[in-house]
């Protein structure tokens, strides 16, 4: 493999995986090694992160210009799963001399560890389902792992039993700050410690380069002036470092710049394999048939009730040939809801007070079905 083929492999190991254990990803984890000062250099000139190269595994430290909400995890479904997911690394690290331990053990130690007194009950089926995704959540990062019994069963039976072996890679799972966390009173001060690196002489590059990376697009209405010029400035710059180290394409628009994949190996794209990715792509295409004007920032504002209409049009139009979730389970209204949430993921769309913008984004995606599906319907007289 030539060198700039280990690079690129390497950037997209280290951006879609949170880290790359040298037990579970051996030749992952070689292949980083191999262009560790390389791929350190480039990491550190364009986006200014941490990489932590250690004997048991390697992790690039991917903090992005601004927390959004669709970045937690996308199996956790309430504050409560993520709360206790920090009660179960302390459990986790309290275990480090112990690594076996029962089901019971952590649900006792975690009513202990919880910080609001008597807010967990485990006779409670919620409350047991956040803690199976806590525990799914755990193993998938190889912090724990399942030696005898099945997790899922504990949500139908609060007794349920279940042996865990402790990995030992909680005690790096966190990310090192310089202070003692505890020391810190509210999440802001964490936060003004990240942008910290933005007042450095290279703060437009690691700006334009980390928000490129990690969101979906960069809509020119959320950013200044400065970082405005930085990606119209350096567009050659930024085109040639993603076509040399990268499988995607740099696309600039008046309204928006992104980056999009050349092909279908990517994970972590739209339009993937979801329902509602199909149906956000007729979303689009029936935008842009519906005429609607944008106003200066290319975006389209329309209250709850016109957004509502325009899903109604877009059930009778589409609703056909989507899947029986969205074809007859599932009302409109649902279906709005959803829709407006996972494409407000994909800054496809975004709730502002009162209204529902449709970005600009948008309009780079159409879906329409194929000639033998329509002729199919209108044979079925549909």
């Amino acid at each position: 493999m030539k060198n700039n083929d280990r690079l690129k492999t390497a950037l997209k190991l280290l951006f879609n995986n949170y880290w790359i254990i040298r037990d579970q990803q051996p030749d992952e984890y070689a292949l980083l090694k191999s262009v560790e000062k390389e791929v350190y250099q480039l990491v550190k000139e364009r986006f200014g992160f941490a990489i932590r190269f250690t004997p048991d595994y390697i992790k690039m430290e991917k903090i992005p210009v601004e927390a959004k909400s669709w970045m937690g995890f996308q199996e956790f479904q309430l504050p409560e799963d993520y709360a206790l997911f920090c009660c179960l690394l302390a459990f986790l690290e309290e275990r480090s001399r112990a690594p076996y331990f029962l089901l019971s053990h952590i649900c006792e130690d975690l009513l202990r560890l919880y910080p609001v007194k008597d807010a967990i009950n485990w006779q409670n089926f919620t409350h047991r389902k956040s803690l199976i995704r806590v525990l799914k959540k755990a193993a998938s990062f190889h912090l724990i792992e399942e030696r005898d019994g099945t997790t899922e069963l504990f949500g139908q039976d609060e007794s349920a039993e279940v042996l865990y072996y402790a990995t030992g890679y909680e005690r790096t799972f966190m990310r090192p700050y310089p202070e003692d966390i505890a020391s810190f009173a509210a999440v802001e001060e964490l936060a003004a410690i990240d942008q910290q690196i933005f007042q450095q002489e290279n703060a437009q590059r690691y700006l334009a380069y980390r928000r490129l990376f990690l969101e979906p697009s960069v809509l020119r209405a959320d950013i200044d002036e400065q970082l405005l010029y930085y990606f119209r400035n350096q567009r050659k710059a930024i085109a040639d470092f993603i076509t040399t180290y990268t499988d995607l394409t740099y696309e600039v628009y008046k309204d928006f710049f992104q980056l999009t994949a050349d092909n279908g190996n990517q994970p972590f794209v739209f339009p993937g394999t979801k329902a509602l990715d199909d149906i956000l792509l007729q979303l689009g295409t029936l935008v842009r048939q519906e005429a609607y004007v944008p106003e200066t920032a290319g975006m389209i504002r329309l209250s709850h009730e016109e957004w509502s209409a325009l899903i109604i049009l877009l059930y009778e139009n589409y609703h056909h040939g989507w899947s029986k979730e969205y074809r007859e389970t599932k009302p409109v209204q649902v279906l709005a809801a959803e829709l407006l949430a996972y494409g407000t993921q994909w800054e496809l769309l975004r709730v502002v007070e009162d209204e529902v913008w449709l970005l600009p984004q948008l309009a780079r995606f159409s879906g329409e079905y194929n000639e033998d599906f329509k002729k199919r319907e209108k044979t079925n007289g549909e």
